[in-house]
């Protein structure tokens, strides 16, 4: 059977660090792939709620081709991957509980693109130290492929904000 149709809704995405004070990007990714697997099988888009301290709500519309039955992950941009259990098919939405997500997954080993590798470690710490202070389209943090993931909270620039958040969740380690 295929979950393709479902409408799975996140009520409340708490980026870990992230707080009124600290935000800066409004929207953003999520995406839902499969336990034990890399690849993207339904992306979404999660909005931040005014005034809640940090909580996001999204919505991801499973394509037809989705896999039910199985176990799956959500993250964003550059977070940890988290377990949200069991998917079936189902004709009216399926809302999620809240789901608490850390930020800090920056870079990885998989590959020349250096996507995230669902762990945080030095890899990532290192691209926030070389960034810090620049703007992340600058000459000064081209040197990595994934700059722009190192801007945790979505102001443009990599500063202390980001690297309190990064090391708020590097004692996390690894994602589901």
């Amino acid at each position: 059977p295929v979950a393709g149709g479902t409408q799975l809704v996140f009520s409340s995405i708490k980026l870990d660090g992230i707080t009124d004070a600290s935000i800066k990007k409004a929207v953003g990714n999520i995406y839902v792939r499969q336990v034990g697997t890399k690849t993207i099988l339904a992306t979404g888009v999660m909005t931040y709620q005014p005034t809640s301290n940090g909580i996001f709500k999204g919505l991801v519309n499973l394509p037809a081709s989705f896999p039910a039955g199985d176990y799956y992950t959500v993250s964003t941009d550059n977070s940890l991957r988290k377990l949200i259990g069991f998917i079936s098919p189902s004709a009216t939405p399926i809302t999620l509980p809240q789901i608490a997500l850390s930020l800090g997954d920056i870079t990885g080993r998989d590959g020349p693109d250096f996507k995230p590798d669902n762990i945080i470690d030095i890899l990532d710490y290192n691209v926030i130290n070389d960034c810090f202070g620049v703007r992340f389209g600058s000459s000064a943090c081209k040197a990595h492929p994934t700059n722009a993931a190192a801007d945790l909270n979505g102001d443009n620039l990599i500063s202390g904000i980001d690297y309190n958040i990064f090391i708020k969740n590097i004692g996390t380690r690894e994602g589901d």
